[in-house]
């Protein structure tokens, strides 16, 4: 959706740690006319029509994420309860002013001044009011007092991010309090844990909902995703659930192998938190557990090695119940607020596995115990407003392994008020042989307010990973992958819809050593990959 998907969706700050006032700051905003988009389209806005008043600008644009959060909360809570108090305990006027300081894409402008409920809207398209308050992060949200300088306002408080409703009103009630105007809690006592505790703080709440399925005549391989997010001020947890079946129908060679077919499911459940420290740094935990093998190819092979072991012949198959589970941390840095973050991270997983079936790498009978060690860096910049770009690098180490490395970028660029599109592409290597590579190309249409179309296209090739020399082996082959899509997207007020779908080619190069017993899991395919998901904000 245009630049929202460009933009980063995590919180957006100003360039100083704090920038809630310490010393009477006034500003002359008398030579500063700026066009109403409410109520009055087409009007200017004055400064000093509003002298005698307290003004509350809240700085948003249509793609800031949370702006779109803080918005509606501050119209309801502040504007609202205000009007209805008539004023604040003084019986001082007390006014919301959003600010848009977005040119591009005006009706995607509109739609956020709909769906937050905005009342009176100013345009500050050149960001000359902005630049007031020397703040390049939004939402910016401003406290001015009219009340107290002729030729002026000034700023009782100021801040790059919602720090909730009761930290608002303590500010716009303190003004006016002649014996204690210049003591309120946001100027001399911004870090007080009492005062802390008593926040209104910002609460969202977020369910998702996406599944998948993966079809061809003799193979049909599904996902489902539920996950259940909760935002509490500067805290967020979230639960997710994923279900994965595979249904094959298998065939061999083998003279000792009888053809079957097999269905097995995958179920893994996540935990995520993360603590927002200050403006800049936020941490995050993540567990997770599972219990099914990784995938189709691992339970192909399990299949087929647990049949064939059984025989009077073979000494019996070790049976196992695949399952595992994973731990990761990680530190995100916004070391350019609103435009750039540096992200690093470490993980463990360990996965308890059929012996015929490593994670990602296979051999006959071999370990059943598999341990990884993931580590991540990674950057994202928002080079300008049309364009942002994404750099990850990660390492992985895996028990009687080579390192393997990976890196992948993106860029995202709107290309006008109504196309954007989407480029991807990365690469893998390990010795001894196995490198990988993809690249993939999404263009997105606003057909609408509501409904995005988008075409979509994916190449991915690795080198396989034949890794013994005996007469026949299970590793697979070289593998080229082809992918095309057609999506369609609605979006609405509080959630959204996608659909998409299309072909998808698999092609296999013959394998430098014979693997007749395992044909069957590395023909070439045509597939039919159909996916779905859903989203509410409550």
């Amino acid at each position: 959706m245009c630049l929202v998907s460009l933009l980063s969706t995590g919180p957006v700050h100003s360039a100083t740690p704090s920038s809630r006032l310490r010393q009477k700051v006034t500003l002359d905003f008398s030579n500063l006319n700026l066009p109403e988009l409410l109520p009055s389209p087409g009007k200017t806005f004055s400064f000093e029509q509003h002298q005698e008043k307290i003004i509350v600008l809240d700085f948003f644009a249509y793609w800031c994420a949370p702006c779109a959060r803080t918005s509606p909360i501050l119209e309801n809570e502040i504007a609202s309860y205000y009007a209805s108090q008539e004023g604040n305990p003084h019986g001082i006027p007390v006014e919301l002013i959003a600010v848009n300081v977005e040119s591009a894409n005006p009706r995607r402008t509109d739609m956020f001044i709909r769906r937050a409920g905005l009342s009176h809207v100013i345009q500050d398209l050149e960001g000359h009011l902005l630049e007031q308050f020397k703040s390049q992060g939004i939402p910016l949200i401003v406290v001015l007092d009219g009340t107290s300088s002729e030729s002026g306002f000034v700023i009782r408080y100021q801040h790059a991010g919602f720090e909730g409703v009761e930290q608002l009103r303590s500010v716009i009630d303190a003004i006016g309090e002649k014996p204690h105007a210049d003591a309120t809690p946001s100027a001399e006592t911004p870090n007080d844990p009492e005062f802390d505790s008593k926040r209104n703080l910002l609460t969202e709440r977020t369910f998702e909902t996406a599944g998948e399925a993966l079809l061809t005549d003799d193979y049909q391989l599904t996902q489902w995703n539920m996950r259940y997010g909760h935002t509490y001020g500067r805290t967020e947890w979230d639960a997710g659930l994923m279900i994965q079946t595979f249904d094959l129908d298998m065939r061999s060679p083998d003279p000792f192998f009888t053809s079957m077919n097999v269905r097995n499911e995958r179920i893994l459940g996540q935990l995520r938190a993360s603590q927002q420290i200050n403006d800049d740094l936020t941490l995050r935990l993540q567990g997770g557990y599972y219990e099914g093998f990784q995938s189709y190819r691992a339970l192909w092979l399990h299949e087929y090695y647990k049949q064939i072991g059984n025989l009077p012949i073979f000494a019996g198959y070790p049976e196992i119940d695949p399952r595992g589970y994973q731990l990761s941390t990680q530190a995100r840095w916004e070391y350019l607020p609103g435009s750039g973050y540096l992200e690093t991270g470490a993980g463990f997983y360990r996965d308890h596995i059929a012996p015929s079936a490593e994670f990602e790498r296979i051999t006959i009978l071999g370990r059943d115990r598999i341990d990884s060690i993931i580590y991540r860096i990674a950057t994202e910049n928002v080079l300008t407003k049309r364009l942002r770009s994404l750099l990850e690098l990660q390492l992985t180490d895996t028990t009687d392994r080579q390192l393997r490395w990976s890196l992948q970028g993106s860029l995202n660029a709107a290309l006008s008020e109504t196309w954007v599109m989407r480029w991807q592409t990365g690469a893998a290597t390990e010795n001894p042989s196995f490198n990988s590579w993809f690249t993939g190309l999404t263009l997105e249409h606003d057909l609408s307010e509501s409904w995005l179309l988008s075409f979509f296209g994916r190449f991915y090739e690795y080198t396989g990973e034949i890794q013994n020399s005996l007469p026949s082996s299970n590793a697979p082959p070289g593998l080229k992958s082809y992918h095309l899509g057609l999506g369609l997207r609605w979006v609405g007020e509080k959630s959204s819809v996608r659909v998409s779908a299309g072909p998808y080619w698999t092609r296999y190069e013959e394998a430098n050593i014979a693997a007749p017993f395992f044909e069957d899991i590395y023909q070439n395919r045509n597939w039919g990959l159909f996916q779905a998901a859903f989203d509410v904000k409550f």
